[in-house]
Formats: C-alpha cells, sequence, structure tokens
C-alpha cells in the first residue's frame, strides 16, 4: 500500500502496488473489479524484477553494451536517451515515488549521449499507456512538482559546466550489488570527476573520497551515501 497523488486531479489517495504475472493478470483484474468496479488501474509489463534477476552489474553491463554496439556502427554516434515519450508510460505515472524518479533521471541525464526530456518529465507529470501519456502539458504551477524541476536545472547545468562527466573517458569504474552502488571517475584535459548512483536504501561508507565538493547540493563530502540518490564529486 502505497500514498499518491492523483495526476489529473491533484488528490491525495491510496493504491496497492503488485507485481504478478502475465497469467495471473486477467485474474488480478477481475477480483479487484470485483470488488471495487470503479477501481482504475494502471498495467505496466515487466520483464524482471528486483531480486529476480536484476543486479547493479547487469544494469551497467547492458549500458556498456549498447553503447559499444552504437560506437561500432558509427564511431561519432552518440544515444538519444529518454525515460518517457508518446508511446509508453511516463516515468511520473511507472515511478511514483520522488526518489525513484530523481534518481531515473540521475542516471541518463549524468550519462554520456543526448537526453530528449519528455514535456512535462521535469515537473514529474503522470500518464499512463497511450493516449494517457500524450495528455495536454501541465500548465497550472499549483500542480507541478517545482522540486523536480529544481533537480532537472541542477543536472543539466553541471552536464554544461562539467564536460567530463558526458565526454571523459572513464578512469575507473566500480558495482557493487550489494549495495546498489555505481561508482564511476571521469577524466577530461586534466579534469575530473566521479559519479556515484545509489540505488539501495541503506548508507555506503566511501571515506576515502570525504572531502570532495559535492557538485549538486555545493557541501563537502562526508564519505557517507544515504538513500536512493546520486552525487558527483570533484
Amino acid at each position: 500500500l502505497m500514498s499518491a497523488q492523483g495526476g489529473y486531479t491533484g488528490c491525495r489517495t491510496k493504491l496497492v502496488f503488485s507485481v504478478v504475472s502475465n497469467r495471473e493478470l486477467i485474474k488480478v483484474e477481475k477480483l479487484v473489479h470485483d470488488i471495487d468496479p470503479e477501481c482504475f488501474m494502471v498495467v505496466t509489463r515487466v520483464s524482471e524484477v528486483r531480486g529476480k534477476g536484476f543486479s547493479i552489474s547487469k544494469f551497467t553491463n547492458y549500458v556498456e553494451s549498447y553503447q559499444d554496439k552504437l560506437l561500432a556502427v558509427n564511431p561519432e554516434g552518440m544515444a538519444m536517451s529518454f525515460l518517457s515519450n508518446h508511446d509508453m508510460d511516463r516515468i511520473g505515472g511507472a515511478f511514483i515515488l520522488e526518489n525513484n524518479m530523481r534518481m531515473a533521471a540521475n542516471l541518463y541525464l549524468l550519462a554520456p549521449g543526448s537526453p530528449m526530456i519528455y514535456y512535462g518529465d521535469e515537473l514529474a507529470m503522470t500518464g499512463a499507456k497511450d493516449p494517457d501519456c500524450r495528455r495536454g502539458m501541465l500548465w497550472d504551477e499549483s500542480r507541478q512538482d517545482k522540486d523536480m524541476l529544481t533537480w532537472y536545472k541542477r543536472l543539466l547545468r553541471l552536464r554544461k559546466e562539467i564536460p567530463a562527466i558526458t565526454r571523459g573517458e572513464t578512469a575507473a569504474e566500480q558495482t557493487r550489488d550489494e549495495e546498489g552502488l555505481i561508482r564511476v571517475t571521469k577524466a577530461l584535459d586534466g579534469q575530473e570527476v566521479t559519479l556515484l548512483f545509489h540505488a539501495g536504501e541503506g548508507t555506503v561508507e566511501l571515506p576515502e573520497l570525504s572531502g570532495k565538493t559535492e557538485l549538486l547540493t555545493g557541501q563537502v563530502f562526508d564519505g557517507k551515501v544515504a538513500g536512493i540518490t546520486a552525487l558527483v564529486l570533484q
């Protein structure tokens, strides 16, 4: 049971999140509508869930493999990455929790390539499968997620100010599946930056990096990465 906010009405409500097999989906839909005929259901297909085949290493290996295949076809090519588009559920509909939406933005805006921001993603705009994902832009500022917009602006500012993030050579890389941590150090023209992506709920200690400046917040890094977040250290 999770707390949520209606994308159209803006009303706070409760929702049930569940992962079921395709063969059980029809039974679940019938059961739910027998209980509440007016219930609204959003169904998204997934191939894996955490704890059954998913790992941080598998994610990074997939991304690296895709980049290698792209460059093999065109050495000057770059990936156009996105979280949502007009043919799929919006990221704001698939990821209800704000931390997860931020983490998704961290992963593709702090990566090489040319990111495409589907209108409204920067405001955590919701939308289910087509045609709901094509709903009109959320112009009502009282319903816009301004914190998410501020976060997107910070990420984009760093992409522009620190070219090593997106164009640098990978000087070092480490994944820790049990802790949900990705650590990447990039270097370009004598400039070096370390990216930390943490997808776990606990705390990871990296004392060897303490004292560096965390560029997204401007604070001095204390050597601890807590919760679902990303850090950019220099």
